[in-house]
């Protein structure tokens, strides 16, 4: 912790992808002190690069719209999906409007990620990167800091966007909800040559088979993102590549990550939130997971300013806030589990006695 680094601040936000900005750009925007504890420093690959056209808005309210749509990231208006239960491949648009088609993002996280942390920064946000959140500072059952590997951060409020890692969940001992039956999803780049004879998709492909689905999508700078997703739970290993790359070479080993359907429990406390993935995860299928978590954080930061700069209750924001993530959540299984049957014939859902505790 640099000098200029505070030991107090309104918010601690723990993660600084893109619920965490999200989060910060908003407190900001209500005059609200920030401190953001990264424990990784950026650049860094993250699979989610294929964005829905929903999170355009999202862009235009935290201001970042300029420098995401001058970034050169790819823009696609559907998807095409080809599978042995289709007779042919069909192309799937997002829509349109009076104004046009809706195109969605093809973006590395490494540069949106970047994007929308500087953007933080240069808004006010405080930044501790690298740096590592070791416990919380407890008083009465209240969360009134964070201790980092440097120092003793004391605080008002603690929003947890740490996705996947889960450190606050972790850190009170809660309990977590399995939805689904065990999913690991795979994860991968290829790079494009130009002496190879491949016929490419322009847009993004999911195609499926008997044992599960990949998706390709191109990016820039002549790579091609993959994601493989099995529906027996098998991770098929560091080795596999989808058979449409297996002549090209890989960027960079490919990476397994657990997406079986599963949720926090409790999502709020008496001064702290779970953003995005720290809240609930969900596998790649259900397309708006960048989306979600920018959301998430949007919204766990107004209920904050609701209390700090409208005097609303944070108890009752914070419940509003849970149960908006909750109907997400349930809304987006039904919807899963409806795909997954309809589409791939393949029923995701566990038996309803028994759900597991993670």
């Amino acid at each position: 912790m640099s000098s200029q680094t505070p030991k107090i601040s309104d918010v601690v936000i723990l993660g600084a992808g893109p619920a965490g900005a999200a989060a910060a750009i908003t407190l900001l925007q209500h005059g609200i002190r920030v401190l953001i504890i990264e424990a990784t420093l950026f650049p860094r690959t993250r699979p989610g690069e294929t964005l829905h056209p929903g999170v355009e808005v999202v862009f235009q309210q935290l201001g970042v719209a300029k420098s995401v749509n001058s970034a050169g990231f790819i823009r696609y208006d559907g998807h095409t999906v080809e599978s042995s239960f289709l007779a042919t491949s069909q192309f799937q648009e997002f829509g349109a409007d009076e104004e046009g088609p809706w195109f969605g993002y093809q973006a590395p996280r490494e540069q949106l990620d970047s994007i929308l942390l500087e953007y933080a920064v240069k808004k006010g946000a405080v930044l501790l990167q690298p740096g590592r959140p070791t416990s919380v500072v407890k008083k009465c059952d209240r969360i009134i800091g964070i201790r980092t590997n440097q120092s003793t951060i004391h605080c008002q409020y603690v929003l947890d966007a740490t996705g996947r890692h889960q450190w606050l969940t972790k850190q009170l001992g809660l309990s977590w909800e399995q939805c689904s039956k065990k999913l690991i999803a795979r994860y991968g780049y290829a790079q494009q040559i130009a002496d190879f004879n491949i016929s490419l998709p322009a847009h993004p492909m999911m195609t499926i088979d008997q044992e599960g689905w990949t998706w390709l999508a191109p990016l820039p700078k002549a790579r091609i993102a993959w994601v493989r997703l099995c529906f027996n739970g098998r991770d098929p290993g560091s080795k596999w590549s989808p058979p449409k790359l297996n002549s090209l070479p890989k960027d960079g080993k490919s990476r397994g990550a657990d997406v079986t359907w599963r949720k926090s429990r409790q999502m709020t406390g008496e001064n702290w939130m779970l953003l995005g993935d720290a809240a609930f995860v969900l596998d790649p299928s259900s397309s708006h997971g960048v989306l979600r978590a920018m959301m998430s954080g949007i919204l766990a930061a107004q209920k904050i300013a609701n209390s700090e700069c409208r005097g609303v209750s944070f108890e009752i924001g914070s419940r509003d806030y849970a149960n908006w993530m909750e109907q997400w959540f349930d809304t987006d299984i039904a919807v899963l589990d409806q795909l997954n049957q309809s589409m791939f014939g393949f029923n995701v859902l566990p038996n309803k006695v028994g759900i597991d505790s993670i």
